[in-house]
């Protein structure tokens, strides 16, 4: 193979592939591989995500644990990745957002070029290219020069194809502007052995929208059509045929009904956003946050007694900490131990209903994300290969694999780093393990599955 394309659909369920509302990725699936028991990462949040593809592991080994995190660069108040100007703050201190060899660095020191264009948040884009300066590779995102790692990306597109659309709700215009960006720029110019065409939607149509929906299926099949481009300008131009496809999306959603304003039921713990008197841990209110001890907290010793009124509360559905304890689930168990893990991290509890999430700007019964719900987890991962077979492949595999797939594919070699497999070769034997944990009110269960280095998180949540 001389090029690997990869497509991501983020958000996608993996149930919402389809003949009628996907039929270019129907298409895809028919003529490739489909992998039924793929999974996402936890906290299944889109930066941690974007870096778990990039650096083919997950955070306990890339660093990149949230959303948003809290870092000592930033004092007690935690540093959100979805703005550039937090991302380069963490860069600035660390030397970089992914603390580990990536998809991109690898094929640079190959000698080989990435090029990506992400239509989501700038802090997406960031982490598809962690370090800029060292040049060879593209990177476009529509959220204007100054968010840009690359501003001589968006001069060079805007001047062709003028400014991006506007992000309107669902993101249609948008959407298949960027498409349009990708397969006549990125594909047809560019030319990288690597390209990566990241879609915002349908996640934003299923935050705001809800799964079902009339927009969010609009969302969907604009998103296909993308794909469907792509792959139209690959034939037109020879190159199909010696391009592997990997299409996939980052963690799926679901629908979230009951809303509660975190900050204030939790206030009583001591936890609040921004430190002061009295306040004795922090927190970015998520479906999945992190809660990190305040200077005042640490003194007062009072890591005991926030575990104890969590476990009482009736929305939290796990609890996890560095180390295993009455009721508390370790970060090992999920791939989550890295030293930039928070001190705490919870998971609102879901049910046949759906999930709990915090009251913001996502509306009741909107969908959401984050935590351990099967829904959340189980993502579209397609591999097709030219000349390959067709199979429907149910051995666990994920988004940690794209990355040594890629590189694989190409003969590039795969940094030890990386705890990925290679989705091309035959699926190795793997072992299914659960793991529980109650004590204070509250008892919980996380699912895995062990294949090699690798480790898939399947499911979790709490045991009533």
């Amino acid at each position: 193979f001389r090029r690997v394309l990869l497509i991501a659909l983020d958000g996608m369920r993996a149930d919402m592939l389809t003949a009628e509302g996907t039929p270019h990725l129907w298409a895809l699936a028919r003529r490739g591989q489909r992998f039924s028991t793929s999974r996402s990462v936890f906290p299944s949040y889109t930066r941690v995500c974007t870096a778990s593809v990039m650096a083919g592991a997950p955070p306990e080994v890339h660093g990149v644990v949230g959303n948003a995190l809290h870092h000592p660069s930033a004092g007690e108040l935690p540093l959100h990745l979805d703005r550039i100007a937090d991302l380069r703050r963490l860069v600035a201190a660390d030397g970089s957002a992914i603390l580990a060899p990536t998809l991109d660095q690898a094929l640079r020191q190959a000698g080989k070029r990435f090029g990506a264009v992400s239509g989501n948040t700038p802090g997406t884009a960031a982490l598809m290219l962690p370090d800029p300066a060292a040049g060879g590779h593209f990177v476009f995102t529509p959220h204007g020069r100054e968010a840009s790692q690359q501003p001589e990306a968006w001069d060079a597109v805007t001047a062709r194809f003028g400014p991006p659309p506007e992000a309107d709700v669902p993101l249609l215009a948008r959407t298949a502007w960027l498409g349009k960006v990708f397969a006549e720029h990125v594909l047809a110019e560019v030319d990288p052995d690597v390209a990566l065409l990241w879609l915002a939607e349908p996640d934003t149509a299923l935050h705001y929208r809800g799964l079902g929906h009339a927009d969010t299926m609009d969302a969907l099949r604009v998103a296909d059509a993308a794909v469907g481009l792509a792959l139209d300008t690959l034939r037109r131009l020879g190159r199909l045929e010696e391009t592997a496809v990997i299409a996939f999306s980052d963690h799926g959603q679901i629908a979230c009904p009951d809303q509660i304003a975190l900050l204030e039921e939790w206030a009583p713990l001591g936890i609040a956003y921004r430190p002061g008197p009295g306040v004795l841990a922090t927190t970015a209110p998520g479906r999945c946050g992190g809660i990190s001890l305040t200077a005042e907290g640490r003194r007062a010793k009072a890591l005991p007694g926030l575990i104890a009124g969590l476990q009482a509360r009736p929305e939290l559905g796990m609890l996890f900490a560095r180390d295993a304890q009455d009721g508390v689930l370790p970060y090992a168990a999920v791939g989550f131990d890295h030293p930039r893990a928070p001190d705490l991290v919870t998971v609102l509890r879901h049910d046949a209903a759906g999930g709990w999430t915090p009251a913001g700007d996502v509306p009741p019964g909107g969908g959401m994300h984050g935590g351990l719900h099967p829904g959340e987890l189980s993502n579209l991962l397609l591999l097709a290969l030219p000349g390959g077979e067709a199979a429907l492949r149910d051995a666990p595999a994920g988004l940690i694999d794209i990355a040594p797939t890629a590189l694989a594919l190409l003969g590039v070699a795969v940094p030890d780093s990386m705890r990925g497999r290679d989705l091309s070769a035959a699926d190795p034997a793997w072992t299914r393990r659960r793991l529980e944990a109650a004590g204070g009110g509250l008892a919980q269960y996380v699912e895995t599955a062990e294949m090699g280095r690798a480790r898939y998180v399947l499911e979790g949540g709490r045991i009533d």
